[in-house]
């Protein structure tokens, strides 16, 4: 049995043209089941009556449909999951939105270098110099566009790019 978590969500839904899009409050919503990372869900999109979910650790994307007797419970379906990576190194994906009102969705890592975390019992200096070692992941430098079957909730097509090189010509980037 997996644990249940119930959190409070809102969703970008729309980008058009443009306009930044437009944020729904999906307001406070329990998931059951086999939730990747579920500590650091860090994104969500909203398809058909379904969500799409995302983790900071995390390396694919989830599908949660809505219990029919009870609308603010969201199921995981595993069986759907998406993985974005062959490997095991987390994408860290920052943000999931959908194109328009199309079935067309876009999945983005942190397109950030790797630190090491700070640990409160270390003085500043060991801090400082942790901070210092920098960890380059290629798989956090990718968006990947998904086009969903709004009917099977299984994706139709996945592509992803990496955008490492093309940011690091950029000075300012």
């Amino acid at each position: 049995m997996h644990p249940t978590q119930t959190l409070f969500l809102c969703a970008l839904t729309a980008i058009t043209g443009s306009v930044s899009g437009q944020i729904t409050s999906l307001g406070k919503l329990t998931f059951e089941g086999p939730l990747d990372e579920e500590e650091d869900l860090s994104a969500v999109a909203i398809l058909g009556d379904s969500l799409l979910v995302g983790s900071d650790e995390g390396t694919k994307v989830q599908i949660l449909q809505p219990d029919p007797t009870n609308p603010s419970i969201y199921r995981v379906r595993p069986d759907l999951d998406i993985n974005m990576l062959v490997s095991k190194t987390e994408l860290d994906i920052e943000g999931i939105a959908r194109f328009k009102d199309t079935n067309v969705f876009y999945v983005a890592g942190s397109h950030s270098l790797k630190r090491t975390l700070l640990e409160p019992n270390a003085t500043k200096e060991q801090n400082l110099a942790a901070l210092e070692q920098i960890v380059f992941e290629p798989s956090r430098f990718h968006i990947y566009r998904l086009e969903m079957d709004l009917r099977t909730l299984k994706p139709i097509s996945k592509r992803g790019i990496g955008l490492y090189r093309l940011l690091s010509l950029n000075p300012v980037l």
